[in-house]
């Protein structure tokens, strides 16, 4: 089945722990992971926060699991959200997405599907977090990817990654071509880059950092 991966090219430098936390599922419909990293985002209330809190999740559509969403914030009060697989389209609107105290800092509907299925990524951020979409040739080329950086008080940004794999019966572009793209996007990631997403190469052996000659060129990314 499918695996949520997720990992970082960060400056050995820079001050920190990134930790990935399992959420318990209690039964939900929601396969979601939040991470802590260590240092402090520039806002006026977060100069006493010891963690940035980042909640990641395959949604499998959105709009039905909203309320499922909420309260995972309510009780992890996450500073980032980041979804995947929203399924959202040119019908749903962004007020319609909506969560209190967030903004919606980018959002990226699959337009190559019907209705959007099968994709779809947004990010999330608490109001009080200084924080910017950003992109390049590399993000806008694959389908399909996003990125913000995140500002920190000593004058250096985090950047996160978002990004969905779509299955081979999905995609409606040449699959090796849009492969080599994720690839490029991968090693194009500077220092202090996280990266979140569903990559669907459930036939990686992460534990053992094994795969087979199709996808030995990603695990080498």
């Amino acid at each position: 089945g499918k695996r949520r991966q997720q990992c970082s090219k960060s400056d050995p430098n820079l001050q920190g722990r990134l930790e990935v936390l399992p959420l318990e599922p209690r039964g939900s419909k929601l396969q979601e992971e939040t991470v802590k990293f260590n240092t402090m985002p520039t806002c006026d209330n977060a100069l006493s926060k010891d963690n940035l809190i980042v909640l990641y999740s395959n949604t499998c559509s959105l709009k039905n699991k909203l309320d499922e969403l909420s309260i995972f914030v309510t009780e992890y009060n996450p500073d980032l959200i980041l979804l995947c697989e929203t399924w959202a389209n040119s019908d749903t609107t962004n007020a319609f997405l909506t969560l209190d105290n967030y903004n919606i800092i980018c959002r990226h509907d699959r337009t190559d599907t019907t209705c959007g299925i099968g994709g779809g990524l947004i990010v999330y951020a608490k109001k009080s977090i200084n924080c910017r979409e950003v992109t390049n040739d590399n993000i806008s080329d694959f389908n399909q990817a996003c990125a913000i950086n995140v500002s920190l008080m000593n004058n250096t940004e985090l950047c996160f990654y978002l990004i969905y794999r779509p299955h081979n019966t999905y995609d409606t572009r040449s699959v090796e071509v849009n492969n080599d793209k994720l690839i490029n996007l991968i090693k194009s990631a500077k220092k202090n880059c996280f990266l979140f997403g569903d990559f669907n190469y459930s036939n990686i052996d992460w534990k053992n950092m094994r795969t087979d000659k199709k996808t030995m060129n990603f695990l080498d990314a």
